[in-house]
């Protein structure tokens, strides 16, 4: 996602230098310093600064030392204050840009409702925190190898495919409208991130080798298994993987053979049969949504595209934010990367690589989906976005 489409909104604070500085310099407050340090880090992004005298203001603008809060204006004023906040807004910044509110309450709900009505995408990362835990957050957001804001851009467009979707409980996708083509987001019911929204515990898509044949139900339907309890692991991995730590956390159920070769005799699958029967009932508890990528099947289509970032932007950013909760399956895997990433993936998990087009593809991926619309018609990914991920190529950000 470019870098542009971003502006901060940064709270002002009470505690000020004593000197006629830029405003950036003259509020020394903690939580301001590391809101700026944050909204720097998203490379070619914009800051504003919300000052309860002035508005808006650039940070460069030099202002005198003052003494006004927000809280000790009437409430006349404070709707004075956000109409020429809004105004300004308005005035300066295109309706596409995604506005992020580092804000306390007083000074982020007068502006909520209209900023939502005039711009594409509002988020608060920072709401419903007090200040020492918006403190902690900011320090781990600004540590972040990919700016933290992604991953809550990357929450907001699934909380648009679940409004719509549901999620789906796997085992009722018979009776479910399905794309050919898609990528796909595993949830599970127990597995919850900080705003308490679903957290994602798997992506994933299918038939991206040149002339593949296989369909997004084909592949969801081999995860779920047999209607009678069976299933392959050796046609799934994520079957492979939550069986895996199934037998680890119930040793009862280990066997020798799981996860060995690609075929197997019928005494083999016989001896497997009871803990394929216990990833059956796994997996008919989990939930699903989709997007719809109609493309041609290929390493570069743009359905690896969205499973690759979005893999890497969920495993690398995600565990600080949204770590598993301490019962989750996942913790007992004989992989490091599941038990790391908080994900069923292993392929691409740790990844440092989102480019900055990602989020603004998936994006617009979902407009489609919630659209009905066949397909896009063309390629929205970038060109050469493979061999970027390799290191070929240096994508703009």
């Amino acid at each position: 996602m470019p870098g542009s489409d971003f502006l901060f909104l940064v709270q002002c604070s009470a505690t000020k230098s004593t000197q006629r500085l830029p405003a950036e310099s003259i509020y020394i407050s903690a939580l301001f310093r590391k809101s700026m340090d944050l909204a720097r880090a998203v490379p070619g992004s914009r800051q504003m600064i919300l000052s309860a005298k002035h508005g808006l203001l650039q940070p460069s603008t030099v202002i005198e030392p003052y003494d006004i809060s927000l809280t000790s204006l009437s409430r006349m004023q404070r709707a004075s204050w956000a109409e020429s906040v809004i105004r300004d807004l308005v005035r300066r910044v295109p309706p596409a840009t995604r506005i992020v509110m580092l804000a306390g309450s007083d000074y982020s709900d007068p502006l909520l409702r209209p900023l939502r009505q005039h711009f594409t995408e509002v988020l608060e990362p920072l709401r419903q925190r007090g200040i020492g835990r918006r403190l902690k957050w900011l320090l781990a957001a600004t540590n972040c190898p990919i700016p933290a804001i992604y991953l809550e851009c990357f929450y907001q467009q699934i909380s648009r495919l679940i409004k719509t979707q549901g999620p789906t409980p796997l085992w009722q996708l018979s009776e479910t409208t399905l794309p050919e083509r898609g990528v796909y987001y595993f949830f599970e019911p127990s597995e919850a991130r900080w705003t308490g929204q679903l957290r994602v515990v798997r992506v994933g898509t299918h038939g991206v080798s040149i002339n593949a044949k296989s369909s997004m139900r084909g592949r969801l339907r081999t995860h779920l298994g047999t209607q009678a309890g069976g299933g392959s692991h050796r046609s799934s991995v994520f079957r492979r993987h939550v069986g895996d730590a199934l037998s680890n956390r119930t040793p009862t159920l280990a066997n020798s053979s799981w996860g060995l070769g690609q075929t197997a005799t019928t005494s083999v699958r016989s001896n497997e049969s009871l803990l394929e029967s216990e990833v059956s009932k796994f997996m008919r508890e989990t939930l699903v949504s989709w997007v719809s990528v109609s493309d041609t099947p290929s390493a570069s289509s743009d359905r690896a595209y969205l499973e690759q970032n979005s893999i890497s932007l969920l495993s690398t950013v995600g565990p600080t934010f949204d770590p598993p909760s301490p019962g989750w399956l996942g913790t007992a895997s004989s992989r490091e990367a599941i038990r790391l990433s908080g994900l069923w993936n292993v392929e691409h998990a740790g990844d440092i690589a989102v480019d900055g087009s990602f989020l603004s593809v998936f994006e617009k991926y979902v407009d489609i989906t919630l659209d009905g619309k066949a397909s896009a018609g063309e390629s929205l990914a970038p060109r050469n976005w493979k061999a970027a991920r390799s290191g070929q190529v240096q994508l703009p950000i």
